[in-house]
């Protein structure tokens, strides 16, 4: 069987990454269940650099649709222009203090 490293859908850039985090990562990737291996080395792009809407870019500038979604959190696509507004707002408010901030009460009750 060939190595999928040889064969890899990565470019220069992405098989860099692969031997960077073959030194530093279990199984080259953050969980054992989530390993490179596991997560398509050789077959799905590895490391992404840009992503918009259902596109994500790999870090040798190929532009794919993702299909993965993330892998399921993702239903709105990346960078979605009402959640990044969101953000932007949030970011000015306080988020975290000794005392409950607004937020929290305003979270449970969207969740209720």
């Amino acid at each position: 069987m060939p190595d999928l490293r040889e064969e890899s859908v990565d470019g220069p850039n992405g098989r860099a990454l692969w031997a960077r985090a073959d030194r530093g990562l279990p199984g080259g990737g953050i969980y054992y269940s989530r390993s490179a291996d596991f997560a398509g080395r050789g077959v799905l792009p590895g490391f992404i650099s840009e992503a918009d809407g259902c596109r994500v870019t790999d870090v040798d500038g190929r532009s794919y649709i993702d299909f993965l979604c993330a892998n399921g959190p993702n239903i709105l696509g990346y960078r979605h222009h009402e959640i990044e507004a969101a953000v932007r707002r949030q970011a000015d408010r306080l988020g975290s203090a000794s005392l409950f901030p607004p937020a929290l009460v305003e979270v449970v009750e969207r969740l209720i």
